[in-house]
Parts: structure tokens; sequence; C-alpha cells
């Protein structure tokens, strides 16, 4: 990054050893306070922070004392850990495939817990889905019954205190079950080791927003900022999010990944520079055509056409979201010109 920063001339322009306490708006301008003493205004901020908080599950009894949350989990450490362990792993995406993975040659059991069951990027090409290397579970759960996922509820998480079971946690688990007459929950109850909280993070950086005067929009789950088609805060003007949060406008891409979301970035980009620079988006294709003979004109846009749909990242990664336009723009009687870009 510094590499990067040197060679765009940008190292004056970035500040480092740095943590933003509060963005607040005063007269229409935004201020950025990084200390009691240093504030910085500005005309548009990019936040590109990423995730911002874990999301907890509402169980009884979860809680730092009883259970590992994802960011505090230690690979180095968990063969000793967890060695011939009962583990429980909470969550249905990558994270918690990718620590089941981890785990299955180390403890006695792993199971995962989820509301509903996962689905794969291989069948979806979404890759935010579960990805195939950390996919084993489902074989060993299908065939060998050492491991299993479960579409279970925990609603309670209980560490025991005496008794031969000292130390360890007692999970009270509800299970639907639809087909019974009448559909109703079953509830039993499991002795484990170790509970693992994989459940995702929220990216609405609800603790630097100040609520009174910059409050973005969220959506239901208080996951995601709500943005506009150019990633903008529907409700907060020049408040723009870039990298992963990108993916609330395209869930079903790659904007959660750096090999979508730097196509995203790069749009915005053309978009800011045009919006508020006056710097109109060039064509990436032009053609000159005869409105008398437009098919001599005409002959290099297929080819074009051909090789851009071939080559583009954007329109691989990004399908469904980002496109292409092809204008055709008539300059005087004889002659037209054909535009395209991204």
């Amino acid at each position: 990054m510094k590499y990067v920063a040197d060679k765009r001339g940008l190292s004056e322009c970035i500040r480092t050893n740095m943590r933003v306490r509060c963005i607040m708006k005063e007269n229409e301008q935004f201020i950025i306070e990084i200390s009691d003493s240093l504030r910085i205004s500005a005309d548009r901020i990019f936040c590109a922070i990423g995730a911002s908080k874990p999301i907890v599950p509402d169980i009884k009894g979860l809680n730092a004392e009883t259970c590992t949350f994802y960011e505090y989990f230690d690979p180095n450490t968990a063969a000793e850990r967890y060695k011939n362990k009962i583990v429980v792993v909470l969550g249905r995406g990558n994270s918690a495939f990718e620590i089941t993975h981890h785990l299955i040659d180390i403890t006695a059991e792993t199971g995962v817990v989820t509301r509903s069951l996962p689905q794969f990027a291989r069948q979806t090409h979404n890759v935010h889905d579960v990805r195939a290397q950390v996919s084993d579970v489902f074989d060993l759960m299908q065939l060998k019954s050492n491991n299993n996922i479960v579409s279970d509820r925990i609603v309670e998480i209980n560490r025991i205190t005496s008794g031969k079971h000292k130390r360890r946690l007692l999970v009270s688990y509800e299970t639907p079950c639809p087909h019974w007459e009448p559909p109703r929950w079953m509830k039993r109850k499991g002795i484990i080791d170790g509970v693992i909280v994989c459940c995702g993070f929220n990216y609405t950086l609800s603790d630097i927003f100040d609520q009174k005067t910059v409050r973005p929009e969220v959506d239901k789950k208080d996951k995601f900022c709500l943005f506009t088609s150019s990633w903008e805060s529907v409700n907060i003007l020049g408040l723009y999010f870039i990298g992963a949060p990108m993916r609330v406008n395209d869930p079903d891409a790659a904007s959660g990944f750096v090999h979508g979301f730097r196509g995203n970035i790069q749009a915005l980009g053309h978009i800011i520079a045009e919006k508020y620079h006056g710097r109109a988006i060039k064509p990436i294709f032009e053609c000159k055509i005869s409105l008398t003979n437009p098919s001599d004109g005409l002959t290099a846009l297929p080819e074009f056409l051909v090789e851009f749909v071939s080559t583009t990242m954007s329109l691989f990664e990004l399908f469904g979201y980002l496109g292409s336009t092809i204008t055709f723009e008539t300059k005087n009687d004889d002659k037209g010109s054909v535009y395209a870009g991204v």
C-alpha cells in the first residue's frame, strides 16, 4: 500500500495511527473527529472500514464466558484447547465452515447449528456461499456420522458447576417439527465442551456516526446501510460506502470480495469524477458511421463486443448489476458515433 501511495503521490494525504471517534455534520459539512484537538472537515466521505461489529444471536447465557467469538478464535491453540472435545459452531457461512473444517481432525465431534441450511457457491455462483474446500463436513455427516449439521435453535447455554460434567456446557435446543401433527417444537438438551459463534458481522458503523446529525438508514436486520445505485446513503448525501458493504446492491454477485468490489469502486470513481468534477466519462469504444452506408462503420462494433464480453472482469463478476451501454449519437446529416462504456 505504501508503494501505491508513493507511486500515485498520495502519501501526504494519508494519516496513519489514527482512530475516528465520531463523524458528524455541521453546516452541511462533514466533521471527522479524530481526537479532542483534531477535526477534519469534508464535503464527501467514503467509508471503506468493512465490518464493524459481530452479530451475536439472542441466546440466553451466550457470552464471552460460555463461548468463543469468531474474531477471537485462535487456530494455533485449537489443537490443545479442543482435542477430543465436543464442539458446536453457530453459523451457516464460510467462516463457520472454515472453523469446522479446521476442527474436524481435532475434536471428537463437531456440530454446525444453523437456522437454515447453507447453499454452495458452486451451485449459486455466489462467492458468499459455502466454498468446496471447507464443505467436507457434509460428507462426514452423511458417510461417517461423527459430525453433523442441524437446523436447530439454541435457546439457552449454561455452565455446569458440579458433578462429573463440571465446567462443561449444558445446551438447550428447540427443533422445528413441521411434519408432526400438530406441528410443534421438539425440546432437548445436550452436554458439550465449547461453542464458537460465527454468525457474521454488521457494517453499519453505529458507534462512529453521530446519531443526531449523521444517521444512515439501515436494513431491517441492522446489518447494512441502504444505498442508492451509486453506493451513496439513501438519506445522507455525500456519504458513500466502498469495499465489502457494496454487496447491498447486488448480493448475488461478487461485491463482497475484492475481485468484485474493485469493479464497483472503479465505476464509482467515474461517477464521482463526472458528478462533482465535470469530467465526462470517456467511451471505451467509438466508431464513426455514415448514415448513407452504416454497415461499413458498424462492422467494428460486433467485433469489439465479442472481445469485450469475453474478457471483461466486471460483467463476469458483477453479473446482473454492472453493465455496458451502447449509444448512437447523430452529429450531422451523414455521420454518427457509437459509444460503449461500463
